[in-house]
């Protein structure tokens, strides 16, 4: 594919491959006229120069609005683009205007943004895309960023269509992704430019990993995070995801049991906020734990359950330290809540452990925390986080306030400990745990997002 061309010449050409929002492009002058036309129901050549006949196509051919995009041949970026025309008089004159000025104009039928959708760009080996937003939307903070194999996979299990692109090696691609048949050849997904880049961008392109990011908020951060472990090749019990914006979807592998947890999953993680079922709820009930909050649980988590030998959670370690794998034996729910104190567990179970760690890091580039659960044959990741939060030994969360010390009794609840979190930040205070607790429980969890300092009372509960 040749992309050295004007914009609408290689939106053309891109059309003998893949599927392109109908769209009709017009020349620079006084009197514009028609350069390329691909409008189902017409011939692709043009019949007519007139723009007025050609928009007119546009419209009949379904177009409910029309987006107006122009160019300068020899300034591509940053031009006129206006969206959401609804009249062929109204998009006709702004044609005239801009081509009087020398622009050139692609009209193309205006695709929902609203639709559950995303858009995003492909470039070298990164996939970076938004949800319910335009490709520029990738410009703005809290695009999600993967490598390329891992993002189109992901966006496959969520909405059963793999993304349809050119190859993006030595090339920008724009693209959008719809849970409906959208564009000229009526498919999921539509290529709106591709363009050549400088090779050592494309090689050098690595995706901005933020999370969470705009995409984990849309789907549930529990949600995103699982999808991330699946694709990436981690063994996730098979999930569906009951949503608010997006259809129901599965992923993960089965676990045996036949079992299923029923799991609220919010927009961002909230430690210990929400319970997790260990049997079916109706989705509608979880939904309305929200109160009048909100809208915070964005989706339901159906899971299979896993038969527990072992459960627990991670934390990467503290410079060269290795990661810390805490758990307790059977399910690991008053463990997390930090009623529980951790284990030692077999050396078969850390060494699974490690290994699936290490292959998420890997994978992912940046240190993870997982969830985990382990049925005596192998490990299950059953909640999966990026996380830039690390193991200190007995300091929870390093600092050293000059106003003392609260204490927390974990038997007291994490509904407490937000209440001492909150009279901490204000008093410039820490917080002292009192008793043994998992590092990496949900009490933990807390700690560390509040960056409230935190430590261990006694000396006799300190890790090395």
């Amino acid at each position: 594919m040749v992309l050295n061309k004007h914009k609408d010449t290689r939106l053309f050409d891109l059309a003998t491959e893949f599927n392109v929002a109908q769209f009709a492009s017009f020349g620079p002058g006084a009197t514009p006229s028609v350069r390329h036309c691909l409008i189902a129901g017409c011939p692709r050549s043009p019949v007519s120069t007139d723009p007025t006949a050609a928009v007119s196509r546009l419209f009949s051919a379904g177009a409910q609005a029309v987006n107006v995009r122009s160019y300068l041949p020899e300034h591509t970026k940053g031009n006129p683009f206006i969206l959401g025309l609804e009249t062929v008089d109204d998009t006709v004159a702004l044609v005239n205007s801009l081509a009087s000025r020398g622009y050139i104009t692609i009209v193309n039928e205006a695709i929902d943004l609203e639709d559950g959708g995303v858009s995003g760009v492909a470039l070298g080996d990164t996939l970076e895309f938004v949800p319910e937003d335009t490709p520029r939307g990738v410009e703005s903070e809290g695009s999600a960023g993967l490598p390329l194999d891992i993002g189109l996979a992901l966006l496959e299990t969520v909405y059963g269509s793999r993304p349809k692109l050119p190859p993006s090696g030595s090339s920008r691609v724009e693209f959008s992704l719809h849970p409906s048949r959208v564009g000229y050849r009526k498919e999921h997904s539509i290529v709106w430019e591709a363009e050549d880049v400088d090779d050592l961008r494309a090689k050098y392109a690595q995706p901005s990993f933020t999370w969470p990011n705009r995409f984990s908020r849309f789907i549930g951060d529990k949600a995103f995070g699982l999808l991330v472990a699946d694709a990436i090749g981690l063994p996730v019990p098979r999930t569906t995801v009951i949503g608010r914006h997006v259809a129901p979807f599965s992923f993960g592998r089965a676990t045996g049991t036949g079992e299923v947890w029923t799991r609220p999953c919010p927009d961002e993680q909230k430690p210990g906020e929400y319970p997790t079922f260990a049997r079916w709820v109706d989705p509608s009930q979880l939904f309305e734990l929200d109160g009048q909050s909100g809208k915070a649980i964005v989706s339901i988590l159906a899971q299979e359950g896993v038969s527990a030998k072992f459960s627990g959670a991670t934390l990467p370690g503290h410079k060269s330290r290795e990661n810390l794998i805490e758990g307790v034996y059977g399910q690991g729910e008053a463990f997390m809540l930090g009623v529980e104190a951790p284990v030692k567990l077999p050396p078969s179970v850390k060494s699974d452990l490690d290994n699936l760690l290490g292959e998420a890091e890997s994978q992912v580039g940046r240190p993870v925390r997982i969830e985990w659960v382990h049925d005596g044959h192998q490990a299950w990741v059953v909640q999966f986080h990026a996380t830039t939060h690390k193991s200190h030994g007995a300091t929870i969360v390093p600092g050293f306030p000059a106003n003392g010390w609260l204490q927390f009794l974990p038997a007291a609840g994490l509904d407490e400990l937000r209440h001492l979190l909150d009279q901490a930040a204000k008093a410039g205070r820490g917080i002292e745990v009192v008793g043994r607790i998992g590092v990496t429980s949900h009490v933990g969890d807390l700690l560390r997002k509040s960056d409230v300092p935190a430590r261990f009372s006694h000396s006799g509960d300190e890790r090395d």
